[in-house]
């Protein structure tokens, strides 16, 4: 973060786009990706059909943790660098219908969180409209505008 200006005048995320690849020229510029709806995807639903919800230890005082492929639903952690260790269950329990079998470091990506642009409420959408005449970007200006003529559009009725 030491390298991007956090001091700018950043009001849309295309703003902050244009500021992180232009930050830093050598070796390369950082290669930013756009988010949108489509890469946000539902995580908590899927993995708590895979993982408890709540853990079965205290994690707070855990000085080291061991995680073996040969026993993927167990987590061995102990206190200190020379104590017992203790095993807890990290993984609901599965049949080896349940489990697909995909190749070594791949896995299943979880659904789309969205399938369509999320709709906002129209007090939302006024109050939107209300911050963005604050802003000083010509876009958000535009929001504005459109407002005005929709409130005159409707008093001609």
């Amino acid at each position: 973060m030491s390298v991007i200006n956090q001091k700018i005048m950043a009001e849309l995320p295309e703003d902050w786009y244009t500021e992180i690849r232009s930050c830093r020229v050598k070796p390369n510029p950082f290669d930013v990706v756009e988010v949108d709806q489509s890469l946000i995807r539902n995580w908590l639903l899927f993995l708590d059909q895979i993982y408890v919800t709540k853990p079965t230890y205290k994690s707070r005082p855990i000085g080291e943790l061991e995680i073996l492929k040969d026993h993927p639903r167990l987590l061995k952690h102990r206190d200190s660098y020379n104590g017992q260790w203790e095993t807890s269950i990290i993984r609901k329990p599965f049949t080896n219908s349940d489990e697909v079998q995909l190749p070594e470091r791949q896995f299943i990506l979880p659904v789309k969180l969205y399938t369509e642009l999320k709709k906002i409420s129209k007090e939302k959408f006024n109050h939107l409209v209300h911050l963005s005449q604050f802003c000083t970007s010509e876009r958000a200006t535009i929001n504005s505008e459109s407002r005005c003529s929709r409130n005159k559009q409707t008093r001609a009725r």
